[in-house]
C-alpha cells in the first residue's frame, strides 16, 4: 500500500470479512534511518510502501479490496521498490516482522539513480545503474501546481454565477480509482455498510472511453442508481 492509512484500511477491511483468520500489523518497508513516517525524502519516498501480511485464505478478499480502492501503489513505484527491496528495512510494532537490510545502500541509490553496493568476500561491488527512476517531491512541486492551475480553469462551471475553482480546490491522485474511492470516503466516512449511510456508486463507466464517476444519492431519494 502506499500509506499507512492505506494499510490500515486493508486490516480493517479483512478483519471485518473473517476476524479469527491471521493479520499482521502494518509493515513498513523504507531505506534505514528514515525521519519522515511516509518517506518524504527524496528518493526515499518511491523506496518506501506499506505490507499486510495475512492467511492465504483471506486472498481473495484482500484482491477484492486492492482491486476496488485503487489503495495499492502504481506499478512504476512497485517496480523502483523491487529493485532496491534488498536495501530496505521492514519496521512493524510486532517485532516478528522487523528486518534489517541485507544489502548496502548507495548515496546514488538513495536519490533513485543506483543500486546499493554489496560486499563480497571483503570486497564491495560497484554501484548497478537502476532502469527505474521517479521524480523527488521537490522536483515535481512546481509541475503539480502547474497541473492544478491548468484543472482549475477548465473546471469553470457554464453558471457565470458559480465561482471558479482553485488550485486548492484540486487534489491529484497516481490513478482514477484511488480518486474516486477517496471522494466516496469523504461522502460515507464509516463505509457502505453502515446503517446510517447515504448511498454512493462508484466506478468506471462503460464508455468508449473508460472514464470514473461516481454517483451520490440523497437521503430519501426515489431516484433509481439506473
Amino acid at each position: 500500500m502506499s500509506s499507512f492509512s492505506a494499510a490500515q484500511r486493508l486490516i480493517e477491511a479483512l478483519a471485518a470479512k473473517d476476524p479469527d483468520e491471521f493479520i499482521s500489523p502494518c509493515i513498513r518497508f523504507t531505506y534505514p534511518n528514515t525521519k519522515d513516517k511516509d518517506g518524504i525524502e527524496d528518493g526515499t519516498r518511491w523506496a518506501t510502501f506499506y505490507a499486510v501480511v495475512h492467511h492465504s485464505r483471506m486472498q481473495q478478499a484482500a484482491l477484492a479490496f486492492w482491486r476496488e480502492t485503487g489503495d495499492g501503489i502504481t506499478s512504476r513505484h512497485a517496480e523502483f521498490a523491487l529493485e532496491r527491496f534488498r536495501s530496505l528495512e521492514s519496521q512493524c510494532v510486532d517485532a516478528a516482522f522487523r528486518s534489517k537490510p541485507v544489502k548496502a545502500l548507495s548515496n546514488g541509490c538513495a536519490k533513485g539513480n543506483t543500486a546499493g553496493n554489496e560486499t563480497r568476500n571483503g570486497n564491495e561491488a560497484a554501484p548497478v545503474r537502476m532502469n527505474i527512476t521517479l521524480p523527488s517531491p521537490a522536483t515535481t512541486a512546481t509541475e503539480v501546481a502547474a497541473i492544478k492551475s491548468l484543472i482549475a480553469k477548465c473546471a469553470a462551471s457554464e453558471d457565470p454565477a458559480q465561482p471558479l475553482a482553485r488550485q486548492k480546490d484540486i487534489f491529484l491522485y497516481p490513478k482514477g480509482l484511488s480518486g474516486i474511492f477517496a471522494v466516496a470516503r469523504s461522502l460515507v466516512p464509516h463505509g457502505l455498510a453502515a446503517k446510517d449511510s447515504q448511498a454512493v456508486i462508484y466506478g468506471y463507466g462503460m464508455t468508449p472511453i473508460r472514464s470514473p464517476f461516481l454517483l451520490y444519492i440523497r437521503p430519501g431519494s426515489t431516484r433509481s442508481p439506473d
